[in-house]
């Protein structure tokens, strides 16, 4: 397994806002991360499998296939990227589901882009 820094970690941002992606993707490129952007659930699905990420950034709503389920549909083959869920669902029961469906972490829109730099660094930390 390799040790993912902020030099070399791979992360995949997943949404349908193009605006959440760019903001996201941009502030985790300038602390030196390598990222990757899908907009939906299957964009998501064929990014991953090309090259598996250190961390996904999954939005729970995607037009096509929910981000809950491109997380179980990922673990259920194997994947062992971490999952940060960035979503607007903010009931204990999403997070409860997310989680057990094999998230890490879970942040609700709105959100700070310090806190979501500071979650990635700690997940990545635990898990890479």
């Amino acid at each position: 397994m390799r040790v993912a820094t902020s030099q070399n970690a791979r992360i995949l941002v997943v949404d349908d806002e193009p605006s959440i992606v760019d903001a996201v993707a941009t502030a985790l490129r300038y602390e030196g991360y390598d990222v990757d952007e899908a907009f939906s659930g299957r964009q998501a699905l064929e990014s991953a499998m090309r090259a598996e990420p250190d961390l996904i950034v999954l939005d729970w709503m995607l037009p096509d296939i929910e981000g809950i389920e491109v997380g179980r549909r990922l673990r259920s083959l194997g994947f062992k990227s971490a999952v940060l869920f960035l979503t607007a669902k903010d009931a204990t029961e999403h997070k409860v589901e997310a989680l057990r469906a094999g998230g890490d972490d879970y942040v609700t829109k709105p959100f700070s882009l310090a806190e979501i730099v500071a979650r990635t660094e700690a997940i990545l930390r635990r898990t890479v």
